[in-house]
C-alpha cells in the first residue's frame, strides 16, 4: 500500500484533510474513526494495469492508506466526506474548546462588560496617582 499524501488545514470551526484519489469513486474510499484518528483507505475498484515496460514509474493507481493524528478526539458522526474530480476532502468538527473565540482588546484598566469598556477601581486610582511608586527627587535608576 502507497502512503496517502495529504493536506491539512485548520479553519475556525473545522480540521480539512484534502488528498488526491486519482481514478477513484466514492466507493473505492473507506474513513474510519479511532479515538482521535482518522484513516483512510482508497482501493480503486476494477481492472490494474498490466505491467509494462516503463521507462519511469512514479505512482501507481492505489491502494492508499493513510492515518492522521488529530489534537482530540473525533466524532465520526459528525465529520463530512466527499469525492470529487480526484480529490478526498474530509471535514472534522473541532470540540467546543478547540474553536475559534474573539477576545476583545481593551486599554490598560479597562475592563469589558457586556461588550462596553469602562475603566476599572485600578485605573481611576492609577489616573489619581495613587498606586504610582514613590521615587525620591534627584535618585535615577541605571539598568
Amino acid at each position: 500500500m502507497q502512503e496517502l499524501p495529504v493536506n491539512i488545514y485548520d479553519t475556525a470551526e473545522t480540521w480539512v484533510v484534502t488528498a488526491p484519489v486519482p481514478g477513484m469513486e466514492p466507493g473505492d474510499v473507506t474513513l474510519d474513526c479511532e479515538g482521535n484518528a482518522i484513516v483512510i483507505r482508497a482501493d480503486p475498484k476494477g481492472s490494474r494495469q498490466l505491467p509494462k515496460d516503463f521507462l519511469l514509474h512514479e505512482w501507481d493507481v492505489g491502494p492508499y492508506y493513510r492515518r492522521i493524528e488529530l489534537p482530540s478526539t473525533v466524532v465520526a458522526n459528525k465529520c463530512d466526506a466527499s469525492v470529487a474530480a480526484g480529490m478526498l476532502v474530509v471535514r472534522i468538527p473541532k470540540p467546543e474548546w478547540e474553536k475559534e473565540i474573539h477576545i476583545p482588546v481593551r486599554a490598560p484598566g479597562e475592563q469589558v462588560i457586556e461588550g462596553e469598556a469602562r475603566p476599572t477601581a485600578l485605573a481611576s486610582e492609577m489616573e489619581a496617582g495613587m498606586g504610582q511608586p514613590e521615587t525620591p527627587e534627584g535618585v535615577r535608576t541605571v539598568r
